[in-house]
């Protein structure tokens, strides 16, 4: 190919591209009016939306407000022992299925447990028959570490408080 012809075919090329751009530029124009036309026809929003106004940047936050300190003792959560879960799932009214069912709120109690039962110790004291002496033998029981005197209550039982009516 020589030069003339590649002149020629890049001059037909450029109008043939010219032609294009301007065919779109007539397509651009009708579109513009289309757009003028679509929001002169713009309805308002309805009364229940809001406006997407942007909030003012403030320069500095606002400290935290903070509460009164006569309301701030307020009693520490234990951990607690046993946990027990009141669930809801239907409404009690028409008995549907709730939806996005979460904690609403916690309470503690705080209770003593049952005492523990007593322990009854018995002691079994044996005894035999000496040949030797002729007289009966008894093993010997020292329980002066688990009871005061003669009496059946332990040295435990005995410390504790008696409630006085």
């Amino acid at each position: 190919m020589t030069t003339d012809e590649r002149i020629v075919t890049l001059e037909d090329q450029l109008k043939q591209a010219l032609e294009r751009v301007q065919l779109l530029e007539e397509q651009l124009v009708v579109a513009h009016k289309r757009i003028e036309e679509l929001e002169k026809q713009k309805t308002p929003p309805p009364a229940f939306a809001k406006a997407n106004a942007k909030k003012p940047a403030s320069g500095e936050k606002k400290p935290r407000k903070k509460r009164d300190p006569t309301h701030n003792h307020a009693r520490r959560r234990e951990k607690p022992t046993r946990m027990v879960e009141h669930r809801i799932s239907t409404c009690p009214v028409c008995s549907s299925r709730l939806g996005g069912v979460s904690v609403a709120r916690r309470r503690q109690v705080i209770e003593l447990p049952p005492p523990p039962p007593i322990e009854v110790t018995e002691h079994v004291v044996s005894h035999g028959w000496c040949s030797q002496c002729a007289t009966w033998r008894e093993a010997p029981l020292d329980v002066s570490r688990e009871v005061i005197g003669q009496g059946r209550m332990g040295v435990k039982l005995t410390s504790l408080p008696t409630c006085a009516r």
